[in-house]
């Protein structure tokens, strides 16, 4: 296959592997296809929810993976354990533990604030297909290191001053300036 097509290919690949939607429910937390292209080279595609593995499990994926590829020995297989047995196991365990944990929840639903009531394009009723958009802008070094300075005269984290910005402008657009925003952490 000549590299253009190849690369069209694995463009092609990335684009319905980012707008997928896995059944994590069912246990489908990952996918990996490659792309192979002309001399031998080829392009892994990995599709991870992150709402299962944090960034340390996809760096020992990622290095375990690079190192079959390189013919290195790997360390044993972890037999008998899956994320589907690990949801099934969870229904049963401590289900009294978390029947009051929900019940507490579901009181303090009533007194939380609501998601930024944000402008759409349409009703949620009407998407058919759901496309997921990147906006990447840079911060150069020198402004990451002033911007580490501030933080740190402020007691406070770059994270936490991003989150900051992403929250005003969530602010700006929202129809309640009252809201919730749920993030992880790691």
């Amino acid at each position: 296959m000549p590299s253009e097509e190849a690369e069209a290919m694995a463009v092609s690949v990335r684009e319905r592997l980012s707008h997928r939607k896995l059944k994590i429910e069912e246990g489908e937390v990952a996918g990996i296809e490659l792309t192979l292209f002309p001399e031998n080279r080829a392009r892994m595609h990995v599709d991870m929810a992150l709402l299962v593995a944090d960034v340390q499990s996809l760096q020992i994926l990622l290095r375990d993976l690079a190192a079959a590829y390189r013919g290195e020995s790997l360390p044993a297989e972890s037999k008998g354990w899956n994320f589907a047995s690990y949801l099934e196991r969870q229904k049963e365990e401590d289900k009294e533990e978390r029947n009051n944990a929900e019940g507490y929840w579901k009181k303090r639903l009533e007194h939380l604030p609501k998601g930024p009531g944000l402008p759409l394009a349409k009703r949620p009723q009407e998407v058919t297909e759901t496309v997921f958009n990147r906006r990447i802008v840079r911060i150069g070094k020198e402004e990451w290191a002033h911007l580490q300075v501030r933080a740190k005269e402020y007691q406070t984290t770059p994270a936490m001053v991003l989150l900051t910005a992403y929250a005003t402008v969530l602010e700006r657009w929202s129809r309640n300036h009252r809201f919730l925003i749920n993030i992880p952490f790691f």
